[in-house]
């Protein structure tokens, strides 16, 4: 068994597509194979009481020592703002890892806007965080800024994989599948180990 997983991320073709070509070649082969699927996108959860995307640049590793009161002010002052939003420019592109031939590392990397949503409702149609910073002429930090000050329980969800549901379904109806999937808690602490309040 392995996971299935679908990705956006400029690969063609799509890389379930080869899986679930491998699973149905090993069948025909007499082996017993099976692919693993979510049920909906596999993401990646930020907010102000845990850990935002920021978190591992200089200045913002500072200000998040802070109390989370003295956060919360230090984010509304124009000053500091405007250095935390210029700190972001250090960051690489998520795309230069693909172009750089996938080599893992460890720098930081600017999240995908377009791909990063507020969530507003429970219905997943919010704008993204893209969509937002346009409509308010802003960078799209100090979006991010201003979402967390509006409400302290603001999360943002950035999909990973299985983004899209037309994927998943596909997935999901491939014969040799299983609707299941897990990481056995491997990613809890982004979520839970890191209370700043």
């Amino acid at each position: 068994m392995f996971g299935v997983l679908a990705t956006r991320q400029g690969v063609d073709p799509n890389p379930w597509d080869h899986q679930t070509r491998y699973l149905d070649e090993t069948a025909v082969s007499g082996g017993r194979m099976f692919g693993q699927a979510t049920t909906r996108s596999i993401n990646a959860v930020f907010s102000l009481k845990s850990y935002l995307p920021f978190d591992t640049l200089p200045g913002w590793q500072a200000l998040r020592q802070l109390p989370f009161e003295e956060q919360k002010r230090q984010l509304a002052a124009p000053g500091v703002r405007r250095r935390l939003v210029a700190e972001e420019s250090q960051m690489k592109r998520r795309d230069s890892v693909l172009q750089g031939g996938g080599a893992a590392t460890t720098d930081p990397r600017k999240p995908d806007y377009g791909n990063l949503y507020p969530m507003f409702t429970v219905d997943w149609d919010d704008p993204s965080v893209a969509d937002l910073a346009r409509q308010s002429g802003k960078h799209p930090v100090e979006t991010i800024i201003d979402l967390c000050l509006e409400d302290n329980n603001r999360v943002f969800v950035q999909p990973l994989v299985n983004e899209s549901p037309n994927d998943v379904l596909g997935i999901l109806k491939h014969p040799r599948t299983l609707a299941t999937f897990s990481d056995s808690g491997a990613h809890v602490c982004q979520e839970i180990c890191k209370p700043i309040c």
